[in-house]
Parts: structure tokens; C-alpha cells; sequence
């Protein structure tokens, strides 16, 4: 039974493995789906609010719909951001990530609904929390281009190396949008500066090719992991694995078996199966019939 459990073990731990890592891909695709939209929605605030024909249009339709797009979005992307970390068993970094998204996006939803709601209370406020909200996660991605960087470059492990690169490129990429964009924020909305709105509009459009590359690459790496030979086969190697140590140990126990016969043993044995058998039949020759009873 001991057996049986660690082999049920051993086979489950690689599935149990590749279904986490299928799973985060997944998380990871919508989440790039969802910033795309929200990327592309930003932008054409900033387009509607640079552009004087268009800033009408912007503030007496086009704004009770892009700005709660935009709340949605951040929303969303804490949901998968949270996502992420469970399925990482809250790491450090994947929690902390989940954190700032979860901010930002309650940052981000109070001062749309605030100036949707109440227009001239939020017509100050709701700048200074896109600004600050902006700054705070261009902080954020800063530090951890910085850090994973510096991992890279001290990661001997290959995979290792190769995973700090991508978190230290994505947060460098995310780190140029929010330069980017908070610049765009204050100027524009503090300052009443329209045509730095470019900047926000460059900003944004880097997010979204950034995002559909990265989903591109995850849904690629979502193909290849799922018709790789080598992870259709990781239970069929670990049961031939396990199935090779059973037959081995088998194979020890039986020559320690051999290996605890003494030479002659066997003949002893017959020997003394021999004279007792003999002893046995002598008995039965010299035991007296029984006496018949009379009546």
C-alpha cells in the first residue's frame, strides 16, 4: 500500500504541475486581452480630450462610456492579478503585484465614478488620483525592472535567468508607458496642456502592442506545451521509472534471499524430512490394534 501511495504521488505531481502552469497562461491571456482594451480605451480619451471637435462629443456621450470601460478594465485586471498569485501560492512578487492592481483599480474607479457622479467636486480631485495612481505603479514597475534585472545577471540556472529577463523587460516596458502617461495626465488635465495628450496616446499604444505580443507568446507557448511530446510522456517516464526501481529492488531482495542459503542446505533438508517420514511410518507399525469390545 506504501508503494502504491508514493507512485500515485509521483504521477500526480508532474500533472498537478503542468495543469498550474496551463492555468496561469490562461490567466495571463485574458489579462493581456483586457489590457489591450483598456490601452486602446485610454487612448482614445486622450485623443478625444486633444482634439477640440472631438472634446464635445467626449464630454456629452463618449465619457459615460469610456471612462466606466476603463474602471472595468482595472477591475479585471486585479481579478487575474489575484488570479495569478493563487496559482503562484502567493509568492512574493505575484502578491505584491495583485496588491497595486487592486489599488489602482479602486483608485482608478472612485475618481471615475466621483466625476461622473459629482462633476465639479471631482473636477480637481479625480485628475490628482489618475496622476498619482499613474505615478505610484511607474514606481512599482521601476523597481522591478531594477530588481529582476539585477537577478538576471546573478541567476546561474538558464530557465531562472530566463524567467527574471521577461519579468524585468515586461516591468521596463510597463515602466516607459507610465513615464509616458503620467506626464500625459498632468499635463493635459492639470495643467490644461492638450498637446501633450500625444504622449498619452504614445503611451498607450505601446501597452497594447506590448500586450498583444505577450499574448501572442502565451498562447503559442499554451500550443507547444500542450502537443510536446515531452509533456505528454511525463507519466508514461515516471511510471517506467518507477516501475524499473520496483523490478530492481526486487531483484536485490531475491539475491539477498540466495545470499543467506548456507552450501548443503538444501540436502540437510531433505535429510531431516527423510528420517522423520521414517521415524513416523515405524510409530504406526508397533502401535497394538485396538481391542474389539465384547457384548
Amino acid at each position: 500500500m506504501q508503494r502504491s501511495d508514493t507512485q500515485e504521488l509521483l504521477i500526480k505531481k508532474p500533472q498537478i504541475n503542468q495543469q498550474t502552469q496551463e492555468s496561469k497562461r490562461t490567466a495571463g491571456i485574458a489579462a493581456t486581452v483586457v489590457a489591450t482594451a483598456e490601452s486602446i480605451d485610454i487612448a482614445g480619451v486622450f485623443v478625444m480630450t486633444a482634439v477640440e471637435s472631438l472634446k464635445v462629443i467626449f464630454e456629452e456621450i463618449a465619457r459615460f462610456i469610456m471612462l466606466p470601460f476603463a474602471a472595468l478594465s482595472a477591475s479585471l485586471l486585479a481579478i487575474f492579478a489575484w488570479r495569478q498569485a493563487h496559482l503562484s501560492q502567493y509568492e512574493g512578487y505575484a502578491t505584491t503585484k495583485a496588491v497595486v492592481e487592486t489599488l489602482s483599480a479602486i483608485a482608478l474607479s472612485t475618481a471615475i465614478i466621483g466625476g461622473l457622479i459629482l462633476t465639479a467636486t471631482f473636477a480637481l480631485v479625480s485628475p490628482i488620483i489618475f496622476a498619482i495612481t499613474f505615478g505610484l505603479k511607474t514606481l512599482f514597475n521601476a523597481g522591478s525592472a531594477i530588481y529582476f534585472g539585477v537577478q538576471a545577471s546573478r541567476a546561474d540556472d538558464e530557465s531562472k535567468k530566463e524567467e527574471y529577463r521577461t519579468k524585468a523587460k515586461d516591468a521596463l516596458i510597463g515602466t516607459i508607458i507610465g513615464v509616458l502617461g503620467t506626464t500625459a495626465v498632468i499635463a493635459v488635465m492639470l495643467l490644461a496642456k492638450p498637446v501633450m495628450a500625444l504622449f498619452g496616446i504614445a503611451a498607450m499604444l505601446i501597452g497594447a502592442g506590448a500586450s498583444v505580443i505577450k499574448c501572442a507568446e502565451l498562447i503559442k507557448r499554451n500550443k507547444t506545451a500542450t502537443t510536446s511530446p515531452s509533456a505528454n510522456s511525463d507519466t508514461a517516464t515516471m511510471m517506467a521509472h518507477l516501475g524499473n526501481s520496483y523490478s530492481h529492488n526486487n531483484t536485490h531482495s531475491s539475491q539477498a534471499l540466495e545470499d543467506t542459503r548456507t552450501p548443503g542446505s538444501e540436502e540437510t533438508l531433505l535429510d531431516e524430512i527423510s528420517s522423520n517420514h521414517k521415524i513416523a511410518s515405524k510409530s504406526a507399525s508397533e502401535t497394538p490394534p485396538p481391542k474389539k469390545l465384547t457384548q
